[in-house]
Order: C-alpha cells, then structure tokens, then sequence
C-alpha cells in the first residue's frame, strides 16, 4: 500500500498542487505533459516489470492473457475518454505555439 501512495496519489496531488498555484506557468507546456508522462509510464512499467522477468515468462500462455487484459483495460479507458467528449465542452484541439515561452 505504501507504493501505492508513492507512485499514484503524491504525483497525483503534486501535479493538481501545480496546477491551481501556478496555472499559467503550468498551462504554457500542455503540448509536453503526455509526452513526459508516457516516458514516465514506460520507466515505472519497466521497473516493475523488470525484475520479475523471469516470472512472467514463466507464466507461459497465461501471460499473453495477462498483456490481452490490460490492452483491452487501456482501450476501454480511451473509449470513456472519447465518450465523455460528448457530454463535455472543451477545446477541440490545443494548438503549437513554437514561441511560448516568449508569452
């Protein structure tokens, strides 16, 4: 439980904490947060999954239902995503600008 805090509920709550201290500082690279948090995604997936190699491969078949779970969570997580577009009013889409940092 205590990783869970760690790696879920403080970044969480850091990044909320930065967002409503510092909303404009913070809205001005939009464009990279998935970005870094892809990256980030990829460093904590490889760290877990990491060490238990030897593990997972041991699981055999099951593991390929295993990977089938979470594509198909992760889908499902996208399909909400894209649901909810509906019911909500937003930007349609968040635009480049090369100079922000000049703003």
């Amino acid at each position: 439980m205590p990783e869970f805090f760690l790696i879920v509920l403080v970044p969480t709550v850091d990044v909320v904490w930065l967002r409503t201290r510092f909303p404009s500082q913070v809205s001005r690279l939009d464009f990279a947060w998935p970005a870094l948090g892809s990256v980030l995604h990829l460093v904590l997936l490889l760290a877990v999954v990491g060490p238990n190699g030897a593990t997972i491969i041991g699981y055999g078949c099951y593991a390929i239902v295993i990977a089938l779970a979470a594509l198909t969570l992760n889908l499902i997580g996208y399909a909400v995503g894209m649901t909810a577009k509906i019911f909500t009013k937003g930007p349609d889409n968040l635009e480049f600008h090369p100079n922000f940092l000049e703003n």
